[in-house]
């Protein structure tokens, strides 16, 4: 093999080993960023979590706080109901006293 040749074949195979070199740099690098990107990935994931948890218990505390206000609504309907037949009974019993007597 000529000396040139084979001077040619040496400075390829250093541009090669330099390329090779470059590609693994190049490849670390992504898989640091992955690597980081899925941490972050999965501490934003725990705190969906927390959230869709604390979500839930508040969706839970809501059902409970309407149905105990639909039954107070409720009562205060009897309520009134029964306050207003008393008082057109008492109105009824006035308006017979008033009434002269005969």
């Amino acid at each position: 093999m000529s000396e040139e040749r084979f001077e040619r074949m040496e400075n390829m195979l250093a541009q090669l080993i330099q390329m090779v070199a470059e590609t693994n740099k190049t490849v670390k690098n992504t898989e640091d960023r992955m690597d980081r990107m899925e941490q972050r990935m999965d501490r934003m994931e725990q705190r969906m979590d927390r959230m869709e948890q604390s979500f839930e218990a508040e969706r839970e505390q809501n059902q409970l706080r309407h149905r105990e206000l639909l039954k107070e609504s409720r009562n205060l309907i009897f309520e009134v109901d029964h306050l207003r037949n008393q008082s057109a009974k008492h109105d009824a019993e006035i308006y017979k006293l008033k009434q002269p007597q005969s």
